[in-house]
């Protein structure tokens, strides 16, 4: 899965506030384990100053769930760079072989203006054997609605969906998913 390079691992057990009633983990609640590990890694690295890093794009392929109380491994390398973000592979792997495996495209903003900026040598030299020749676009890719497609309902967000930088965070996101899998839709 991952090439050459660092790899930064973290050993978790999900815990109540990320399962669904049913105890399985919430997609809110993986989006939250990709950002805290990438940040673990950031700061092991120590390159945590260098630069605050924002998800603008998540694709996660779930194999198998992670359950309530499960030991898991979660794994995360830099696995391409672009002028001003870079992309990001995690895994989450169970006792079973079962894994959930998420991509994810991290704009590196500065720290003072919070602006997209390029990345340090410092970040290049510690992520740039892992990220190989793979560059990758910033820009999203968003297709239109199928035809027919219908509003199945509107979603609020809460100041509590803040972040450090003052806007809604990723794992948020996820939320409006988790509700729809929640209600059967």
């Amino acid at each position: 899965m991952f090439g050459d390079g660092r790899v930064f691992e973290r050993r978790m057990v999900p815990g109540l506030a990320d399962v669904a009633p049913g105890g399985r983990v919430r997609l809110d609640g993986l989006a939250r384990w990709m950002q805290d590990v990438a940040y673990a890694d950031v700061l092991d690295a120590g390159v945590g100053d260098a630069a605050v890093w924002v998800v603008r794009r998540m694709a996660l392929t779930v194999g198998r769930w992670p359950r309530f109380g499960e030991e898991i491994v979660v794994r995360t390398a830099c696995t391409g760079l672009g002028r001003a973000w870079a992309e990001r592979t995690t895994t989450v792997s169970g006792g079973d072989g079962g894994e959930v495996r998420a991509v994810g495209l991290w704009v590196h903003l500065d720290p003072e203006t919070q602006r997209p900026s390029p990345l340090t040598a410092a970040e290049l030299e510690v992520y740039g054997s892992s990220a190989g020749d793979r560059q990758v676009k910033a820009r999203l890719r968003h297709p239109a609605p199928p035809e027919g497609a219908r509003n199945a309902g509107s979603w609020r967000f809460r100041a509590t969906d803040l972040d450090l930088l003052d806007h809604v965070n990723n794992a948020a996101y996820w939320q409006v998913l988790e509700e729809a899998l929640l209600a059967g839709a």
